[in-house]
């Protein structure tokens, strides 16, 4: 287990150590997400302090026998892996990427030593982002360490919550977007950039919103698409005046996505569910 101020306190415990790491092998051991604040931390063997390692090194070090306290100097959730015969052991965030068909490289390929392109940065091993990412009207998901072994995903777009080998992330229209996982929850959040910057947030909505099968814009439009959650186009209306009807009567109940281009050419991707 690791214990100590940094990462939730130090024995004795109602039980066994808190913090336990995992192994397949008896050498290596592992765990995932540990939030670690500002502060000591140890790696201790059997709930007991007969077998403990230590070293003042952080992020990572070789511990031995009955040495320092780790000096954990920045807060965050971390990996954390330790070797048993070595004592070597290091605290990390994990890499994020999303991959796809949506993203600009498309899906990896598998080849040994393949790096993820576009990947997300954090500070605090929770919240992943990348900004002004181009994407196409395609599928993607997330995935960490340049590996399919975490990865998450969810049909929903722009936001959803990722799960571990969920379903491809339907981007409904292409455009640049700012990209945001929370690693911990798995929820995700795909803004588009030139949407944010062209529209008045406040000003331009779908009504109403749900809708059993007839809506309106309160802005005069060019263009107006309608997609699925798989991302496929199933309708288009052009040119329609501000708070005309437009009917989605004979589409299925569920989440839709629409694409709504102004007179000016800008565009913008609102949900919009069909009860």
């Amino acid at each position: 287990s690791v214990i100590g101020d940094g990462v939730g306190g130090w024995p004795p415990f109602a039980g066994n150590d808190p913090n336990q790491l995992s192994s397949s092998d008896g050498i290596n051991y592992k765990l995932d997400k540990l939030a670690c604040t500002v502060g000591p931390a140890k790696f201790r063997q059997d709930n007991d302090w007969a077998v403990n390692w230590g070293n003042a090194a952080f992020p990572s070090g070789t511990g031995t026998q009955g040495g320092d306290n780790i000096a954990i100097t920045a807060a965050g959730t971390y990996d954390v892996t330790f070797n048993r015969v070595t004592g070597a052991y290091n605290f990390s965030f994990p890499t994020i990427a999303l991959v796809g068909a949506a993203t600009p490289t498309g899906w990896p390929t598998g080849t040994a030593g393949e790096v993820d392109a576009t990947a997300l940065t954090t500070t605090d091993g929770v919240t992943y982002t990348v900004s002004n990412v181009a994407l196409t009207a395609d599928i993607c998901k997330f995935r960490a360490n340049n590996d399919w072994a975490v990865n998450w995903g969810n049909v929903a777009f722009p936001t959803g919550t990722g799960t571990q080998d969920g379903g491809n992330i339907a981007v409904a229209a292409a455009g640049n977007y700012d990209v945001t996982l929370n690693r911990v929850t798995g929820d995700y959040n795909f803004t588009d950039v030139l949407s944010t910057n062209q529209f008045d947030q406040n000003s331009f909505s779908l009504a109403p919103n749900p809708t059993k099968g007839m809506f309106s814009i309160n802005s005069d439009v060019a263009k107006v698409q309608i997609f699925n959650l798989t991302g496929q186009l199933v309708k288009t209306f052009n040119t329609k005046a501000a708070n005309e009807s437009l009917s989605i009567s004979e589409l299925n109940q569920g989440i839709y996505f629409v694409k709504v281009t102004d007179l000016n050419l800008n565009e913008k991707t609102i949900k919009l569910i069909k009860e």
